[in-house]
């Protein structure tokens, strides 16, 4: 008995021994420094065309890939991610004014190969590293004219902007950091303007900025397009009707309208910056 009553105390001794030559073995460290270094500059070389899904920030979007109607955008650190194309299908030939919805968008989401309904929207991305502002217009450039008979024109037919959602990948809201369409409120519309008086879209408030993200005005309702992640699933998908009221295309009686003809005009989407 007493020489398992020693043992035990040995073992305990030599525990602190080595306790403390570990203690004295790290106050006499000296430790050295280094340090590490990067440089970023604008993104000169960036292309645009590669818009991710509106929504909000700021968890990581998927890229979504309009397939129709053709969109556009243009190039550079600061540049037009996407602008889309719009189209108001066929139509029955009216002697009165008229309102037709728009028809959804149709894209590609996060690589998949299968072609689902989608928004239209407008989508500027900021990559220059300053905290500059900037300013994204549109106006149509003629009336909509008949692609067989230019003299054919609508003269008094206009879209009209019904619905607006912002939206910015840094934060999930953007109304502090984004102004959108022009004179649109709750229940009110907006003409785009034919033949010059663009009006703005989309633009960073005053004494904001949106450097290294991507910034949404998506043309639909919080009702039709009110999760951006359930959106384009197929249940939702399957809901869906062919046209919505986020775009509309106002018609009057007195524009001709011949049957069979295709009616078509150009939308200019300016986006300028301010530093």
């Amino acid at each position: 008995m007493k020489i398992k009553n020693i043992i035990t105390l040995s073992c305990l001794i030599s525990g602190i021994g080595v306790t403390t030559f570990a203690d004295l073995a790290q106050a006499a460290e000296f430790p050295a420094i280094t340090t590490g270094d990067v440089t970023f500059e604008a993104n000169t070389d960036a292309e645009g065309g590669i818009p991710v899904v509106p929504g909000p920030g700021p968890e990581e979007k998927p890229i979504i890939e309009p397939t129709g109607p053709e969109g556009s955008h243009t190039n550079g650190p600061l540049r037009i991610e996407h602008v889309p194309g719009i189209s108001f299908g066929s139509q029955k030939i009216s002697s009165k004014t008229e309102w037709y919805d728009v028809k959804w968008g149709l894209g590609k989401v996060g690589g998949s190969t299968e072609e689902v309904k989608i928004p239209q929207f407008a989508q500027v991305t900021d990559e220059r590293g300053i905290k500059g502002s900037w300013n994204l217009t549109v106006q149509q450039e003629t009336p909509f004219t008949n692609t067989t008979d230019a003299t054919n024109q609508l003269t008094n037919s206009r879209i009209e902007i019904h619905e607006q959602q912002l939206f910015n990948t840094d934060v999930a809201d953007a109304s502090p950091l984004l102004d959108g369409v022009v004179g649109l409120s709750v229940g009110s519309s907006v003409d785009i303007p034919v033949g010059g008086n663009a009006i703005r879209v989309l633009s960073t408030k005053a004494g904001q900025h949106t450097d290294s993200s991507k910034s949404s005005v998506t043309f639909v309702s919080a009702q039709d397009y009110a999760d951006d992640e359930t959106f384009y699933e197929t249940a939702n998908q399957a809901t869906l009707k062919d046209a919505h009221s986020g775009l509309k295309l106002r018609t009057n009686g007195t524009d001709k309208k011949y049957d069979k003809a295709l009616y078509k005009t150009n939308l200019i989407w300016t986006l300028t910056d301010s530093l």
